[in-house]
């Protein structure tokens, strides 16, 4: 059985008491559904399939054909939508999935000069999905939108972020989520930004800040007062870095990238000091990487702001932590400690004196 991640990915996932309902029900009752396959390719049944393989319980399958990915994908998409459990995120996202799938379908005909009478429905592909559906032409174009900021997020922030969204858990209204999604091809807007009061607090405990490896600018344009920055153009992962270094990598998957420079220059000994925002990723090995080192850092309680504006509407949609690298460990405990609990790992050495 072999899992694609771009079919996986259009599978709205369970919450955390719907998977343990799920569990339980089939450890009582065995796997009742069939999971559905394409040749060797699941499409349908990825949570029982789970749970199925962890507990070593026999399942069913059945094939479906398709011609191409494509339809496959559309398959799961329309599958997916007429389930009872999908929220209304969930639901915005499909349809909105489905008409990029449809769209990017017609696009790739006319491009083959192939006739689209000859294998595509004629007319709108708005007006025929929102027909589909219940919901006007207007309505599947902005959910196709909203699907594309969702995407979007979940590139730079993590899938977490993208699972919190649909499963209504963020309360941001779609066409925010939007508005910020475009918001990420701009090196204009600060609402990506280290949050002012977090900024402060930094320069409080610097002094003054050696470099930015992460900037948006230079100068006095750069959102952190360093004496030097990095930005985007300069690629801060090739330079070297040196003193006092304050970053705020990107939260996408590069992040793991940032995190090993990091330690490859304190290992160099370049780095005098350094304090690091990361999304709180406890389930990733670079955040686990930092831990690990012993450094000290703060569990921030709460969400931080994009615009550092403490409002709801603009909260992230993610915990937020910050680690600090260096000697003056008392410091760093009275400078941050009000933004959340201050935490360290705990050695086996340490623990000998317990037993």
């Amino acid at each position: 059985m072999r899992i694609d991640p771009e079919f996986k990915a259009l599978i709205p996932q369970l919450t955390e008491d719907e998977f343990k309902y799920l569990e339980e029900s089939i450890l009582a009752e065995g796997c009742r559904d069939a999971l559905v396959v394409w040749g060797d390719v699941l499409i349908d049944g990825h949570h029982r399939y789970e749970i199925c393989t962890k507990h070593s319980i026999e399942y069913k399958t059945v094939q479906k054909e398709f011609e191409t990915r494509e339809e496959a994908k559309k398959w799961i998409i329309i599958n997916q939508i007429g389930r009872r459990n999908v929220t209304p995120e969930q639901r915005k996202y499909l349809i909105g999935k489905l008409y990029l799938e449809e769209k990017k379908e017609r696009t790739d005909t006319l491009i083959q000069n192939i006739p689209i009478a000859n294998y595509l429905p004629t007319g709108s592909t708005a007006e025929r999905i929102g027909e589909q559906f219940g919901v006007s032409h207007q309505t599947v174009k902005n959910n196709a939108e909203f699907a594309k900021a969702v995407d979007i997020i979940a590139d730079t922030y993590g899938e977490d972020v993208k699972q919190e969204i649909l499963s209504g858990k963020t309360k941001i209204p779609a066409k925010e989520i939007t508005n910020r999604a475009k918001q990420l091809f701009t090196s204009e807007t600060p609402e990506w930004y280290t949050p002012k009061k977090i900024v402060d607090r930094v320069i409080e405990f610097f002094g003054e800040i050696d470099l930015d490896p992460c900037s948006n600018a230079h100068g006095d344009e750069a959102n952190i007062p360093a004496k030097m920055h990095f930005t985007r153009e300069d690629d801060g992962l090739r330079q070297e870095w040196k003193g006092k270094i304050y970053m705020n990598p990107p939260y996408g998957r590069e992040v793991a990238d940032w995190i090993s420079k990091l330690h490859r220059e304190v290992a160099n000994n370049n780095v005098e000091e350094a304090i690091v925002l990361v999304a709180s990723r406890t389930d990733t090995q670079w955040f686990n990487s930092l831990v690990r080192e012993g450094y000290l850092w703060c569990a921030v309680e709460g969400r931080l702001s994009f615009t550092g504006l403490d409002t709801e509407k603009n909260c992230a949609p993610f915990p937020s932590a910050i680690f600090y690298i260096g000697e003056r460990v008392q410091d760093f405990y009275h400078t941050f400690k009000d933004f959340g609990p201050i935490c360290r790992v705990l050695f086996d050495e340490e623990m000998d004196q317990y037993e």
